[in-house]
């Protein structure tokens, strides 16, 4: 995060002396979900969303935009490279790179803070957001039978 704080710093300064530019940071859409054995990344996410989110606003009206870009399951090369198989993630659930940048691009030219593309995502996003928190961590920590930890949580990760 050290890298990421000096990084934007280094680009708002330059882009606040010509009082243009835009400056994306990208996450993945579950922003806000803590889980089990990924303490450090859903920490990291929340992070760079809220510092995104707050340097947004620190240079509005400045010509610089700022913006988180949380994309979903987007096809590219690192599901092969982590050993991902995704053939267990839905295919209406894929968006294509090119379909992420262009929505990144139109929010950009809107100005928002945040970009989730896809109305999937974003309807997953909202109502993740309405789940009280406790339910989030048990729902992404698979059992030995492969459901969700918690009982109340109610989902089911695979079939």
């Amino acid at each position: 995060m050290i890298a990421l704080v000096r990084l934007t710093a280094r680009g708002a300064a330059r882009h606040a002396r010509a009082q243009a530019g835009r400056h994306r940071e990208r996450l993945v859409a579950r922003r806000r979900e803590p889980g089990p054995f990924t303490a450090t990344y859903a920490a990291t996410k929340a992070y760079v969303t809220c510092f995104s989110e707050s340097l947004h606003e620190e240079v509005r009206g400045s010509g610089v935009t700022v913006q988180a870009l949380l994309p979903g399951f987007t096809r590219t090369e690192f599901q092969e490279v982590a050993g991902v198989d995704p053939g267990i993630v839905p295919g209406f659930a894929w968006m294509s790179p090119e379909q992420v940048v262009e929505a990144s691009l139109a929010a950009l030219g809107r100005g928002d803070a945040v970009c989730i593309p896809g109305a999937g995502n974003r309807l997953l996003g909202g109502l993740t957001g309405l789940a009280p928190r406790a339910s989030h961590a048990g729902c992404w920590a698979p059992s030995r039978e492969g459901t969700c930890a918690s009982a109340n949580a109610g989902c089911r990760l695979r079939d």
